[in-house]
């Protein structure tokens, strides 16, 4: 448990992520599938670097 309420996600679990994201910008209205977008674009970032982790840092 983080005091801080940071999230970190591993490559693994970008790839679940990544399905669920696909189903939100599949199945939602514009402003929800604009945001799942935009952080399927930061995690193709991440997936770029090696060892790559993709971190929120508090709420």
């Amino acid at each position: 448990m983080d005091p801080y309420d940071d999230t970190m996600f591993n490559e693994g679990q970008l790839r679940v992520i990544a399905t669920e994201l696909d189903e939100l910008i599949r199945d939602c209205p514009g402003d929800i599938a604009a945001a799942a977008h935009e952080i399927m674009d930061l995690m193709q970032f991440v997936k770029s670097s090696q060892h790559g982790q993709m971190v929120f840092s508090g709420d």
